[in-house]
């Protein structure tokens, strides 16, 4: 199994350093890799958006493991005064779907509220 943790600075620009460290995690080849990276890239920005890590100096957490038949990929922020809900998004709406893209793109995922912040894996 392997394993590793990358925390980045609560800035758009980190976002790219997230999609990458995953895709090193999954390593070259990997047949879930596009999918893994696209709904981290989703994760993070989220977290940007709406919770404390897109404050200035805030951090985000992402955790990244992968054995034979599975991967997992969490990210952690600095939590909100709200919990993740789903929505419908209008037709011609920019936002309201990552829940959804990551329900649909996922075979399992998990959100929790910790002391400390939110968790999605």
């Amino acid at each position: 199994m392997v394993h590793a943790i990358l925390t980045i600075p609560g800035r758009p620009e980190h976002v790219a350093t997230a999609r990458r460290f995953v895709t090193a995690v999954l390593g070259e080849g990997h047949p879930e890799a596009d999918t893994a990276t696209l709904l981290t890239s989703e994760l993070v920005t989220n977290s940007l958006r709406h919770s404390a890590s897109g404050r200035d100096g805030a951090k985000v957490l992402v955790a990244a493991s992968r054995a034979p038949r599975w991967l997992r990929v969490e990210v952690t922020d600095d939590g909100a005064a709200t919990f993740p809900a789903l929505r419908r998004a209008g037709s011609g709406a920019e936002q309201g779907r990552g829940l959804f893209g990551l329900l649909a793109a996922s075979s399992q995922n998990c959100l929790r509220s910790m002391t400390c912040g939110r968790g999605v894996g």
